[in-house]
């Protein structure tokens, strides 16, 4: 295990918007996600229940300054 500091990344696609988060661990990018999705859908009037936060939220967690291609560290 490293002591390097991580950051975890949330990812969500939709037909029309690409939506990133971030945070200290898995769970707080997931929060803050499903927070922004929140806004997103007040804003836009989408349907709140449209995002299935455990299939449609992409989570990749490295220590900071990492590189990821295809959703794989390099």
């Amino acid at each position: 295990m490293t002591d390097q500091p991580t950051v975890a990344v949330a990812l969500v696609f939709t037909s029309h918007y690409r939506f990133v988060t971030t945070g200290a661990t898995e769970k707080e990018a997931r929060d803050a996600m499903m927070a922004a999705w929140q806004r997103h859908c007040d804003h836009t009037r989408a349907e709140r229940d449209f995002l299935d936060p455990d299939e449609d939220i992409i989570v990749l967690e490295a220590p900071i300054g990492s590189a990821f291609r295809d959703y794989s560290p390099i």
